[in-house]
């Protein structure tokens, strides 16, 4: 009934058998006429991509996601991305194909949407590795830009905040993205001007089909040209105003940093009979090269610095060279902001130096505080590609310097936090310190980089409408 059983039913149902009978006018069988009696044929068997340890590693992951967050969904996709192969793909909660809640139509349908080719959001910070692919191969932005923020940019007169309220001050472009600043990327959208950026967004294949063969999936939403302002522009530069799908922007990441080729997404490995011989076989495709080498080992550079130095922390893995991005995006709801709802994501790749696996990871509407906004989900991807990595022989190549993470339930977030600093670790949390911690990520035992960011979750944990990103008021009375 849907996805691609669905899809490919043609090659996967065979044919019935029939029975061919001469019969008389009234349709009852000539006592010795003939008869002939064609055999059934059976279908093709359709080999896939994924990797079933590997899809494994990710359904564990998103389902700890899930729980830990109490989000509405989690949603991830481990891709090749020098191929365009997606290794794994889930959506949770999911459930079990041989019994679906057939009694209650709504859940089958909302638990059978493929979320990851099928919903369009707003990336957010995320899609700011396009906007530096974009700045620096157009050559309006080099490694020698320098930003400051104070907090804000004007833009025709319109204040447009950073996530920061204080501002980061002065920055260098790698500190910039390390901070993952607005205006800086304002700067660098508007440098382009609306006719370079939007070559580019068209380019990394928004706005259309990526071609994945998956059923349902759409276009995301990109505003005609003719219609953005420059204050649209400035927004569409750090991930609002834009809306995306998440195999969209999975395939763009992998362009841009596997050298700066757009390789087509597929799942569809082969189609096969019952003698094992291929009938289809599909091959890597690359769709266009959009930015230049050089300029994707830069963006390659950058990025593992924001893993290794800046917002992207909680993603290192110990002994292996890890790049990404976290974000958070505002939800819409009738066309206007909702209030307190989010997406959490972060998307990254490994081996940094010469990356071969790119992980995206969604967390819908995580209700633990949004103060843990920008590291809900970069956890998770650790969690996958990390044992990713190992699965497929990639050794630590890096001497870390690592610790093990003690366990903290049970204690106060005061005590925690004193326990942390003994073992070389911080603590993130939102509540009060005399509250008791009632789980935390990572988990006990973990081994992690000295220096990682621990978050501590209490009972009273709860949305933090202070980092929604939104400007607000006291009300008088």
């Amino acid at each position: 009934q849907a996805g691609l059983e669905q899809k490919y039913n043609k090659y996967l149902a065979g044919e019935n058998g029939r029975m061919i009978t001469e019969t008389d006018a009234n349709h009852k069988a000539i006592a010795y006429g003939s008869q002939e009696i064609l055999d059934p044929e059976d279908g093709y068997d359709i080999k896939l991509t994924t990797d079933s340890v590997v899809e494994s590693f990710l359904e564990k992951a998103l389902k700890e996601a899930l729980e830990v967050n109490k989000a509405e969904t989690a949603q991830g996709i481990i891709m090749s991305c020098k191929t365009g192969r997606i290794i794994a793909m889930s959506t949770q909660p999911d459930f079990d194909p041989n019994d679906p809640p057939r009694s209650d139509v709504a859940t089958l349908n909302a638990l059978s949407r493929n979320r990851i080719v099928a919903d369009a959001y707003e990336p957010g910070s995320t899609f700011k590795i396009i906007t530096l692919s974009a700045a620096l191969d157009s050559g309006k932005v080099t490694s020698a830009n320098e930003y400051n923020c104070g907090g804000s940019y004007t833009v025709n007169g319109e204040r447009i905040k950073c996530w920061k309220s204080g501002g980061h001050g002065h920055e260098t472009l790698k500190k910039a993205v390390q901070n993952s600043c607005n205006p800086a990327f304002m700067q660098m959208a508007l440098s382009m001007g609306k006719s370079t950026f939007y070559d580019y967004i068209y380019a990394f294949g928004f706005g259309s089909s990526t071609g994945s063969g998956i059923s349902g999936e759409t276009s995301g939403i990109v505003t005609h040209e003719k219609y953005i302002t420059e204050n649209n522009l400035a927004r569409i530069g750090f991930g609002q105003s834009i809306a995306v799908t998440p195999i969209q922007l999975c395939t763009a990441v992998c362009a841009a940093v596997n050298g700066g080729e757009l390789m087509q997404p597929y799942v569809v490995d082969s189609i096969v009979n019952k003698d094992g011989r291929v009938i289809l076989k599909n091959e890597p495709t690359m769709v266009r090269r959009v930015i230049g080498e050089s300029t994707s080992a830069q963006v390659r550079e950058i990025l593992e610095s924001v893993v290794s130095e800046g917002s992207g922390k909680n993603a290192s893995i110990p002994g292996y060279r890890v790049g990404g991005k976290t974000g958070t995006a505002q939800k819409y709801e009738d066309g206007k902001i909702a209030s307190g709802k989010l997406i959490a994501s972060f998307i990254g790749f490994a081996p940094a130096d010469d990356p071969e696996y790119v992980c995206l990871i969604l967390v819908d509407e995580p209700k633990v505080g949004t103060i843990f906004g920008s590291t809900v989900a970069a956890p998770y991807v650790k969690q996958g590609m990390e044992e990713t990595l190992r699965h497929y022989g990639y050794l630590p190549t890096e001497n870390a310097d690592t610790v093990s993470v003690p366990d903290l339930t049970g204690m106060t977030i005061l005590e925690a936090k004193a326990l942390l600093k003994e073992a070389g670790l911080y603590a993130e949390f939102q509540d009060n310190e005399e509250d008791m911690v009632t789980a935390q990520v990572p988990a006990t035992n973990e081994v992690v980089q000295r220096g990682t960011d621990v978050l501590l979750y209490t009972a009273a944990t709860d949305v933090d409408q202070e980092d929604t990103g939104l400007e607000t008021a006291i009300v008088p009375n």
